[in-house]
């Protein structure tokens, strides 16, 4: 189960990266676009993403860190009966963190961190800290 968790949280960091492009209409789509579609299908298929604002997800809109906690959670198959409880399970697993004790789950969630969420998701924090730390070393590789 653990491998199947770290690829999708894998997939979820490909879209982050690759969604940056506002998707068009699908009869224009440009390869990069196809593959940002393919991945969002595969998210919602697997209900990863699929209920983020009453099932309709829209990659052009931007996301919380309290959605993007609820993301990570699905990924990994957390278990939580609260989002506190959540946005405690992912600050001691070392995957999210707020500001002086203050998750701000409503607070949209920036590029750099969404990017560190996934490489500490992954396993990869060592490595992205000897690669210089946040942000540089989660986000250049």
């Amino acid at each position: 189960m653990k491998k199947i968790s770290r690829s999708l949280v894998l997939l979820l960091g490909f879209v982050l990266i690759f969604s940056m492009t506002v998707l068009s209409a699908p009869s224009d789509l440009s390869v990069n676009d196809k593959i940002v579609q393919e991945a969002i299908d595969t998210l919602k298929a697997l209900n990863i993403m699929n209920d983020i604002d009453n099932g309709m997800l829209k990659p052009e809109t931007e996301v919380t860190r309290g959605e993007f906690a609820a993301i990570i959670g699905k990924m990994l198959n957390i278990q939580y009966s609260s989002s506190f409880e959540l946005y405690s399970i992912l600050s001691s697993m070392g995957i999210m963190s707020g500001y002086q004790g203050d998750f701000m789950p409503s607070e949209n969630i920036t590029y750099e961190q969404s990017i560190k969420s996934v490489v500490c998701a992954l396993g990869y924090e060592i490595m992205a800290k000897s690669k210089g730390g946040y942000p540089i070393g989660y986000c250049y590789w």
